[in-house]
C-alpha cells in the first residue's frame, strides 16, 4: 500500500489547483457571509467544497445533490430543531435528510452535517447560507467542468 497516491505524478497540476479553488471559493464566500453563519453550517459547506472540486464525475457532486441535498439538509435541520428534544433531535435531523436525499436522488453527504448542525443549532441564517452558497459552489465548479478531473 502506498501513502502518496500514484495517480499524483500524473495530475499533480490538478491536485494542486484542484484543491487550492476549493480554498479559495470557501474564503470568498467567508468574506461575504462568515459573520452571519455558525461554525458548523461552514464546515458542511467546506465538505460540499471538497466534493464539488476534487470528485466532480461523482454523482454527490452534481447540481441536484448539492444544491438539493443542502437544501434538503437546511429544511430538515430547521424542522428537528423545532419538533424534536435536545438528546434525538441531531440524529432525528441526519436521519431525516439521509431518507428524503435518497428518495429524492440528491444524495450529498456534507448535507447531513447541516442537518445536524442545524437541528442543534437552528437559525434562519444558516439555512439560508447554506443552499446559497452550495449554489456558487455548483456554479463555480460548472464554470470550471472542462478543466476539472476526479482525483480519486
Amino acid at each position: 500500500m502506498e501513502i502518496i497516491d500514484e495517480k499524483v505524478r500524473k495530475k499533480w497540476k490538478n491536485y494542486l489547483w484542484q484543491s487550492a479553488i476549493a480554498g479559495l471559493s470557501i474564503a470568498v464566500i467567508l468574506v461575504f457571509f462568515a459573520s452571519i453563519v455558525g461554525l458548523v453550517i461552514v464546515a458542511a459547506v467546506g465538505a460540499t467544497s471538497f466534493t464539488v472540486f476534487t470528485i466532480p464525475n461523482h454523482k454527490t457532486a452534481r447540481a441536484r445533490s448539492v444544491f438539493g441535498g443542502q437544501a434538503i439538509g437546511a429544511i430538515v435541520g430547521l424542522i428537528c430543531s423545532t419538533f424534536f428534544l435536545d438528546p434525538i433531535r441531531g440524529g432525528a435531523g441526519v436521519s431525516l435528510a439521509a431518507l428524503l436525499m435518497v428518495t429524492l436522488n440528491a444524495e450529498h453527504p456534507p448535507a447531513a452535517g447541516t442537518a445536524l448542525g442545524l437541528s442543534i443549532d437552528p437559525s434562519l441564517e444558516g439555512a439560508l447560507f447554506v443552499p446559497a452558497a452550495s449554489g456558487i459552489l455548483s456554479l463555480t465548479g460548472f464554470l470550471l467542468s472542462e478543466y476539472l478531473k476526479d482525483l480519486t
